[in-house]
């Protein structure tokens, strides 16, 4: 595996890990005023009203770039990867946890896939 491909890998695992750090605080304080506060979000939104599938179809464009980085850039043997995309598109914020690239995991990913023959 070259250097830039390496590199790569680990800049779009690290805006994926910025999305879904993003989205989670987003949907954790949307959910903490919601069921704490009520008044508070009237108070802030007057005229407006807020549905709960708004806040999901912000999540579809990070699922999408999630599946993506899944299927095309993550060091994961194919059984793995299946369940993250099988987990990303049901199961949403907990599904996009589930496929979270952790630094320490991903190295070991990086230099495990190193090692492995390939017969191309």
């Amino acid at each position: 595996m070259t250097n830039d491909k390496k590199d790569k890998i680990r800049k779009h695992a690290s805006i994926f890990r910025g999305l879904i750090i993003a989205y989670s605080l987003v949907f954790v304080t949307f959910l903490i005023v919601k069921f704490a506060k009520p008044e508070l979000l009237s108070q802030v939104m007057t005229g407006y009203t807020f549905k709960w599938y708004y806040l999901s179809f912000l999540s579809l464009p990070i699922s999408f770039y999630g599946v993506w980085y899944v299927l095309n850039l993550a060091p994961n043997r194919q059984l793995t990867k299946t369940n993250q995309v099988l987990g990303l598109l049901f199961f949403g914020i907990i599904g996009m946890w589930i496929s979270f690239p952790w630094k320490n995991k991903l190295e070991k990913q990086i230099k495990r896939d190193e090692k492995r023959i390939k017969f191309e």
